[in-house]
C-alpha cells in the first residue's frame, strides 16, 4: 500500500470495530475453503470390498470364522490379500477377491483352502462394499476400485487443479471489478458448486463440478487475504493476515466433526456446504475496499466508505480523501510514480525473477519453500486419516495443532525474524520425518503425535513465506513474486495427492520426500538475507544489495566499491552524483564507521515533509548517499504550487546571523559547484540552469564586509566596477561586477521530481498534520516543510517574510541588477525577467497589492528605463521561512518510550536557493547519523 493510506488508520483506527467486523465476516468464509480443500479425505474414501456374486448366499467363510453374512465378516478383514469363500444355495462355491472372483471346479466340502482347479472371472456383477464406517462414499457410487482405482486417484488432483487455475483468474477479476464483487461472486459460488457436488449423477459431472468449486474456494480464500489486508492497519496486519490461515485451518476441523456424523457422501457434501451459508446471507452488506476504490480513481464512493469506518470506530472527524490522494484530474502530481502512467513503466515478467545470479539464487529457494510447504502441508492433512486409530481424531487434531502454529509464527517473525524462524521450523520438520520412520508402527499415539508435530513445524514456515516473499522482492516485482511463488504452492498441492499415494509402494515414501525438501530448503534458506526491520526494497538493485550487506560490512571491500550505483538516466552528468576525490580523502573514520552501520542497516524508511527545492534536494541527496534507503518525499503542494515556484533562483547568498560565515560559505559553494557542473551538461536547458552576468550597486560607500563578501572567490570573475559601468547608474557610489547562476524554478523542480523518480523515491500528495503521524510508517522523518514548519512544530522563532515579484517579458535584458540592499532587482531567465521586490515582515497574506506591483515596476524602472517597454506583466507572492539561523538539526520525538528520529532543514530565508543543495548534503549526513543510532548495539558489536 502506498504510504497515504497509514495516514487513514492513524485517522480511522488500524482494527476498529468496522474492520474486526469485517475481518471475522470475511475470514469466517474461509472456513468453507478449508472444508472443500479437505473434504475429499472422506468423501472419496476406500472401504475394504470383494467382488460382488450373482445369487443368494447360503455360508460364508473367512479363514475359520463361518458367518452367515458378508457384513459380519468385515470385522475379521485385515489385508487386501484376503479373500472371502461363499457358497450358493445351488452349491456352487466362490472365492471372492477385491478384483477378481473364482468358481471351484469341484465342490465337495466348504473349506478355506483349496489347492484343486478354479475358473476365473472378472467382477462383473459389482463389488461388496464395507458399509460399517461409510454407508456411501463416492467410490462405492461409481465403482472405482481395481482397473477405475485411477479415477478415484484424480478428485484429489484435480481439485487442485481448480485451486491453482481459480487463482490466476480470480486475482486478476478482483484487480479489475473490485474485492467485494468477488468476494460475494465466489463465497455464493462455493454454496451452489458444493450443493450441486451432492447432486451429481456420474463421476465426470461429479469431477467437473467439484472443479469449480475448487476455482471459486481458491478464488474467495486469494481475494479474502487481499480484502481483509486492505481493510487492516499495519499495526495489526501481520497477525490478521496470518490468522486467515488459522480460520482455513478450523473448516478442516469441521469437516473432521462432520465426517464422525455423517458417514452418507451426498449428505455429508451438504452439510459442509450449508457450514457457511450465514455468511452467504450477509456477504453482500460488505463495502468495497477504500484504496480499491481510489485506484479506480472512484473518490466519493471511497470518501462514503471513509465515513462508515469513522462511524462504526467513533471517530467524530474522519479524515478526508482528498488530504490523503489528490483527486483533480489536473493535479501535476496525482501520479509521481510515472512520467505518463503506468505505460512509461517497463513491463516486468518472470525473467526479472532471474535478472542476476543474487536474485536467481533466491528465487530459486524462495519457489522451493513455497514448494515444500505446501507439499507438507497437504502430505501431512491428507495422511493423517490412514495413521490408525480413530481417523476423525486424527484430522480434527491435525487442523487444530495450526491455530498455535501461526501465533508462534508471529511471533517469531517479529522477534527472532523472518530467516531465524523460518530454517528451524524447516529443519525441524525434515528431522520429524526422519523420526516417524524409526518410530514402531504399534506405537499409533506416538505417531499421530509426531506427524502433528510436523505439521506444525511445516505450518509456521508454510504461513511465514506469504509475508517474507513481499519482503525479499522490490516493488517494481512483488506482485510477480508472489504470484510466482502462489503458484508453485499449487503445484505442489497438485503434487501432494500423488505423493501420498507412494504409501502403496512404501509406508514411509511421502514422509521421505517431504523431509528431502525440507531439507534442503532449510539449508537453501540460510542465503537468504533477514528482512526483519529493513524498509521494502524499489529496484532490483537494492534487493540485490539487500542480500549482500553482510559481506560488505566484513571490511574487505572498500566502501566505495561495496555497491553498484543506482541506475541513472544516459544524461545524467557524472559530477553531480559522484563525491570528489579530494571529499572522500577527508572522510573521518567516524564516517567511514558510518557507512559501514549504514551497509548493516540496510537503510531504513525515510519520509521527507516538503516538496520545494530544499524537500527535493535533501531526498535527492539523501538516495544518492545512501542508495539501498527508501525514501518517500510527501507534501500537501508539488511545483507549481510552492514557494519555490516564486524564488527568483539566483545564487547570490543571504547573511544569516545565527549561522557561522564558514559554513554559510561552504552550503553556498557545495550549491554553486552542483549548478556549476549541471549548466554545462546536456540537462542545462531542461533543468532551466544557466550562467548570468550582471552588477550589484550600492548608494553609499559600503562597509568592509560589503565590498568583499564571504562568496566573492566562489562566483566567478568577481571585481569592482569600473567608472564607465557605474556611469550606467548615477544615483549609485559603488558596485560590484559578477558571473553568477541563475535557476529557472518551475523547470528545475521538475527535473528534480525526475531525478528522484529515476532513483525509485515515491511521491504522494499529503498534508502532515504532525510528524508523529508518520511513525508508524517510516523509521526517519526529514523536515523540510519551510514556512510550514511554523504550525507543523511550533516553531514560533520562524517568521513569513512576505516577497512580491513581477514575471515580464523583457528579453533584451541580459544583465542582472541588484541594489545593495536586496530590496530592489532585475534577474533576466531563459523565458522571463523577474523584477523585485519586498521583504514584509510577518505578513502572511498571498494576495498580491497592486501598490507593491507599482512600486516594484517603477523602482526597477529606475535602475532600467528600458522596462517601461516590458510586456505581460504577472505577478507572484510567496512567503519566505525566515530564521535567525537556518534549523538544521537532529531531534528524537519520543511518546510513550517509542522514538522518531527527525531531521529539521528548514528557515532558509530569501537564500534558500543559494545554499538549498549544501544544506540538502548537510542534511543527509544527520539521516546517516539517525540510521547509525537506529542500529544501535548490535552493530558496534559487529564492527
Amino acid at each position: 500500500m502506498a504510504p497515504s493510506s497509514e495516514r487513514l488508520f492513524d485517522s480511522l483506527g488500524h482494527f476498529g470495530r468496522l474492520q474486526a467486523c469485517v475481518y471475522f465476516a470475511s475470514v469466517f468464509q474461509a472456513m468453507s475453503c478449508g472444508i472443500h480443500y479437505l473434504a475429499s479425505v472422506f468423501m472419496a474414501v476406500t472401504p475394504n470390498f470383494v467382488c460382488g456374486i450373482h445369487g443368494n448366499v447360503s455360508n460364508i467363510l473367512f479363514y475359520n470364522s463361518s458367518e452367515s453374512s458378508i457384513e459380519d465378516i468385515w470385522t475379521l478383514w485385515t489385508s487386501t490379500e484376503n479373500y472371502i469363500v461363499v457358497q450358493l444355495e445351488n452349491g456352487e462355491i466362490w472365492e471372492l477377491n477385491q478384483c477378481s472372483r473364482s468358481k471351484r471346479e469341484v465342490g465337495l466340502d466348504l473349506a478355506y483352502e483349496y489347492k484343486g482347479n478354479k475358473s476365473i472371472y472378472s467382477c462383473s456383477d459389482g463389488f461388496l462394499y464395507d458399509d460399517t464406517k461409510w454407508k456411501s462414499t463416492v467410490v462405492t457410487q461409481w465403482d472405482l476400485v481395481c482397473d477405475r482405482e485411477w479415477l478415484a486417484k484424480l478428485i484429489q488432483p484435480t481439485f487442485m487443479l481448480g485451486v491453482l487455475i481459480g487463482a490466476v483468474i480470480f486475482g486478476d477479476i478482483a484487480d479489475r471489478l473490485g474485492r467485494q464483487r468477488v468476494i460475494w461472486f465466489t463465497s455464493a459460488g462455493q454454496f451452489l458448486f458444493g450443493i450441486a457436488v451432492a447432486f451429481t449423477y456420474d463421476y465426470y459431472s461429479f469431477v467437473i463440478v467439484r472443479f469449480l468449486l475448487a476455482m471459486v474456494s481458491s478464488g474467495y480464500l486469494v481475494v479474502a487475504f487481499v480484502y481483509v489486508t486492505e481493510f487492516v492497519g499495519i499495526k495489526a496486519r501481520t497477525w490478521a493476515s496470518m490468522h486467515v490461515h488459522a480460520f482455513f485451518a478450523m473448516g478442516i476441523m469441521v469437516v473432521a466433526l462432520v465426517g464422525f456424523l455423517v458417514r452418507t457422501w451426498w449428505v455429508y457434501q451438504i452439510f459442509l456446504s450449508v457450514a457457511t451459508l450465514p455468511f452467504i446471507l450477509c456477504c453482500w452488506m460488505l463495502p468495497e475496499t477504500p484504496f480499491w476504490l481510489l485506484s479506480e480513481k472512484r473518490y466519493e464512493d471511497a470518501q462514503k466508505v471513509v465515513d462508515i469506518m469513522a462511524r462504526w470506530n467513533k471517530v467524530t472527524t474522519p479524515c478526508k480523501v482528498s488530504e490523503l490522494y489528490s483527486v483533480q484530474q489536473d493535479d501535476p502530481v496525482r501520479d509521481r510514480t510515472g512520467d505518463n502512467g503506468t505505460s512509461s513503466r517497463k513491463k516486468h515478467n518472470i525473467l526479472d525473477l532471474f535478472c542476476n545470479w543474487h536474485i536467481a539464487r533466491r528465487t530459486i529457494t524462495v519457489w522451493l519453500i513455497w514448494f515444500t510447504g505446501s507439499l507438507g502441508y497437504y502430505v501431512f492433512s491428507l495422511s493423517s486419516v490412514s495413521l490408525g486409530g480413530n481417523e476423525y481424531l486424527n484430522l480434527f487434531l491435525i487442523g487444530a495443532v495450526e491455530l498455535p502454529c501461526y501465533i508462534i509464527a508471529c511471533i517469531g517473525m517479529d522477534k527472532l525474524g523472518r530467516r531465524n524462524t523460518l530454517i528451524p521450523f524447516l529443519i525441524l520438520s525434515a528431522l520429524i520425518c526422519v523420526l516417524i520412520m524409526f518410530i514402531p508402527q504399534d506405537f499409533s499415539i506416538l505417531i499421530i503425535l509426531a506427524n502433528m508435530a510436523g505439521k506444525f513445524s511445516i505450518g509456521v514456515a508454510f504461513g511465514l513465506i506469504y509475508l517474507y516473499t513481499a519482503e525479499l522482492y522490490p516493488t517494481i516485482v512483488r506482485s510477480l513474486a508472489v504470484g510466482s511463488g502462489s503458484m508453485m504452492c499449487r503445484v505442489g498441492s497438485v503434487v501432494a495427492p500423488f505423493c501420498v499415494y507412494l504409501r502403496s509402494v512404501w509406508i514411509f515414501m511421502p514422509l521421505l520426500l517431504v523431509g528431502i525438501m525440507a531439507l534442503l530448503s532449510g539449508i537453501l534458506t540460510i542465503m537468504l538475507p533477514e528482512t526483519l526491520g529493513k524498509p521494502l526494497t524499489n529496484t532490483l538493485v537494492e534487493a540485490t544489495e539487500m542480500g549482500r550487506n553482510g559481506k560488505s560490512c566484513s571490511g574487505k571491500t572498500p566502501p566505495g566499491q561495496s555497491a553498484p550505483p543506482r541506475q541513472r538516466t544516459p544524461s545524467s552528468p557524472a559530477p553531480l552524483l559522484r563525491p570528489s576525490r579530494k571529499s572522500d580523502s577527508s572522510s573521518s573514520p567516524g564516517a567511514s564507521l558510518l557507512w559501514l552501520c549504514t551497509l548493516e542497516m540496510a537503510a531504513p524508511k525515510v519520509a521527507v515533509v516538503g516538496a520545494g527545492v530544499v524537500g527535493l534536494s535533501t531526498a535527492l541527496c539523501i538516495v544518492e548517499t545512501f542508495p539501498s534507503c527508501s525514501v518517500t518525499v510527501l507534501s500537501d503542494q508539488f511545483s507549481p504550487n510552492t514557494t519555490s515556484n516564486v524564488a527568483a533562483g539566483i545564487l547570490i547568498p543571504h547573511t544569516y546571523p545565527g549561522t557561522p560565515i564558514h559554513v554559510q560559505k561552504q552550503w553556498f559553494k557545495e550549491t554553486f559547484t552542483y549548478l556549476f557542473a549541471l549548466s554545462n551538461s546536456n540537462e542545462a536547458s531542461e533543468a532551466g540552469v544557466h550562467l548570468v552576468s550582471g552588477w550589484q550597486i550600492f548608494k553609499n560607500t559600503p562597509t568592509p564586509k560589503e565590498e568583499l563578501p564571504f562568496w566573492s572567490d566562489v562566483v566567478l570573475g568577481f571585481r569592482p566596477m569600473s567608472e564607465a559601468e557605474l556611469q550606467k547608474f548615477p544615483q549609485h557610489q559603488f558596485g560590484q561586477a559578477f558571473t553568477t547562476l541563475k535557476c529557472e524554478c518551475p523547470p528545475y523542480l521538475l527535473w528534480l521530481e525526475k531525478r528522484l523518480k529515476a532513483n525509485g523515491v515515491q511521491m504522494y500528495t499529503r498534508k502532515v498534520a504532525d510528524l508523529w503521524e508518520l511513525h508508524s510508517e517510516y523509521n526517519i522523518i526529514v523536515n523540510c516543510t519551510g514556512i510550514g514548519a511554523h504550525q507543523l512544530v511550533g516553531d514560533e522563532k520562524l517568521l513569513p517574510v512576505r516577497g512580491q515579484v513581477l514575471k515580464v517579458h523583457a528579453p533584451w535584458v541580459k544583465n542582472f541588477i541588484r541594489d545593495g540592499d536586496g530590496l530592489t532587482y532585475i534577474y533576466p531567465g531563459i523565458h522571463s525577467v523577474t523584477l523585485g521586490g519586498t521583504r514584509e515582515q510577518e505578513k502572511w497574506s498571498l494576495s498580491p497589492d497592486p501598490g507593491t506591483t507599482k512600486d516594484i515596476f517603477d523602482r526597477c524602472c529606475s535602475l532600467e528605463p528600458s522596462l517601461w517597454g516590458a510586456q505581460n506583466i504577472e505577478v507572484k507572492v510567496g512567503l519566505r521561512p525566515s530564521r535567525w539561523c537556518v534549523r538544521l538539526e537532529r531531534q528524537v520525538l519520543s511518546r510513550g518510550g517509542v522514538k522518531l528520529p527527525v531531521v529539521h532543514n528548514y528557515g532558509h530565508g530569501a537564500g534558500g536557493f543559494s545554499v538549498h543543495r549544501g544544506t540538502a548534503k548537510e542534511a543527509a549526513r544527520l539521516v546517516g547519523e539517525c540510521i547509525a543510532a537506529l542500529q544501535g548495539s548490535s552493530s558496534r558489536a559487529k564492527l
